[in-house]
């Protein structure tokens, strides 16, 4: 991501409707004032997403105040995808990797390769989508991804669309999260409205499907709209999508404070407007407690990938990763879990799942740690029988490398939000 994500000021964004403004302002500023009076928090406390290191549980005040520092040494380096050199070289990157399970095609696995990275290459900024199979196990093999990398092409009524739409001369297109709808690969991610580098405030959130076979991307939908109201292009660019029960598509506009669901029916036209389905929010009452066992900043969050199911033993719902991002582009990311019906947040880690630190820092953002794609492996998926299931993340490191890593999931310890904490919010694009 070229992009910075400040924290979005109380003043209504453009598109975004007076009443709407008002209530994310007051929010955020009770938020701050709880904020000021709680103790402070330091977010390097939580243990690294890494499957020889344990996150240490927290459900209380103390608890979450003696969480230990990573067990990684300083300089760790990510498990790093082997990819042609010929497509890291100098100011080029092939980064935040992104995968899904095809019940037919086996593991897909998107990359996004930049030709020329936007600061200070002097050359045109080209943006390319690539693709890898990574077998049809229970479990990715990285491995494979260097032997069946392809590049791929958006169709001609995509680049006519994108130009019409957006005037741009070139479809200009990242982080490519993919989802599995309608039997076929859909690709969420977002578009520029002109051709700059500057994401914040030019990023629409539009969804593609893949053609593997054809070595293709085509554009299904754009979203400027929900239902008949404009939105804000700087308030979330990045949507969680999932398809519903129904045949259509549900989207997770905002996970925290705010779960907020969107919805397309099944018989939705091509770049139809989303409709609110519903929302939650965790009252600005619980700030305080929530924060304080997870450390969380919870009007700062943004998504982190696609939710994904989580082990109907363990609780069943849905996994959900969000970010904040902080000063000098350092990324710390937490894990949420969802009730299944309304995706209201149930619980969250007690301390980042991954953070910018983790790493030695390297590509030409070193504390941008972006996340992809997140799955729960199987017991013996994803090493010898008897270690429990496993989480598996894909993220890029810095702009320019690809990267993954496994935890057990046993290791992730989860707050659970008390009774009360969440409540239903009325239609905010009404």
């Amino acid at each position: 991501m070229h992009s910075s994500f400040p924290r979005p000021s109380g003043e209504a964004a453009s598109g975004v409707d007076a009443r709407s403004a008002r209530l994310l302002s007051r929010r955020r500023r009770l938020h701050m004032l709880r904020r000021r009076a709680a103790a402070a928090w330091v977010l390097a406390c939580a243990c690294a997403l890494h499957g020889s290191v344990a996150i240490a549980a927290a459900t209380s005040d103390a608890a979450a105040a003696s969480l230990p520092l990573s067990a990684l040494p300083r300089g760790a380096t990510c498990q790093r995808l082997d990819l042609p050199q010929r497509l890291l070289a100098g100011r080029r990157g092939l980064f935040n990797p992104a995968a899904v399970r095809h019940p037919r095609i086996g593991w897909v696995l998107l990359l996004r390769f930049d030709s020329c990275y936007p600061q200070g290459c002097g050359g045109p900024w080209v943006i390319r989508p690539y693709a890898a199979l990574l077998g049809r196990g229970l479990a990715p093999r990285p491995a494979a991804a260097r032997r069946t990398l392809i590049e791929l092409a958006y169709t001609d009524g995509t680049k006519r669309r994108v130009r019409d739409e957006l005037g741009n001369p070139a479809v200009l297109a990242g982080d490519m999260r993919p989802f599995v709808w309608r039997g076929g690969v859909y690709l969420s991610h977002w578009l520029l409205r002109n051709n700059t580098p500057e994401v914040e405030g030019n990023a629409l959130q539009a969804v593609s499907r893949l053609d593997v076979g054809g070595r293709a991307v085509r554009l299904v939908h754009l979203f400027t709209r929900v239902g008949a109201r404009n939105i804000s292009l700087t308030w979330q660019k990045n949507w969680g999508f999932l398809p519903g029960d129904d045949g259509g598509l549900r989207m997770l506009f905002t996970t925290l404070p705010a779960s907020i669901v969107l919805r397309l029916p099944a018989d939705a036209r091509a770049y139809a407007a989303p409709q609110f389905e519903c929302g939650t929010e965790v009252l600005p009452a619980h700030f305080g407690a929530v924060e304080a066992a997870t450390g969380l900043d919870l009007a700062s969050t943004r998504n982190s990938g696609n939710p994904e199911p989580y082990p109907a033993g363990r609780g069943g719902g849905l996994l959900m990763l969000v970010h904040t991002r902080q000063p000098g582009n350092r990324y710390f990311h937490w894990g949420v879990r969802l009730a299944a019906a309304d995706l209201r947040v149930t619980h969250i880690s007690a301390g980042p799942l991954l953070k910018w630190n983790d790493y030695a820092g390297r590509g030409f953002l070193p504390g941008v740690v972006s996340v992809g794609s997140f799955h729960v492996l199987p017991d013996g998926a994803a090493g010898p029988p008897g270690g429990g299931e496993v989480l598996r993340v894909f993220f890029g490191e810095g702009d320019k490398f690809s990267c993954w890593e496994d935890t057990a999931l046993d290791r992730i310890a989860w707050f659970a939000l008390p009774a009360g904490a969440v409540a239903p919010i009325a239609n905010p694009f009404a």
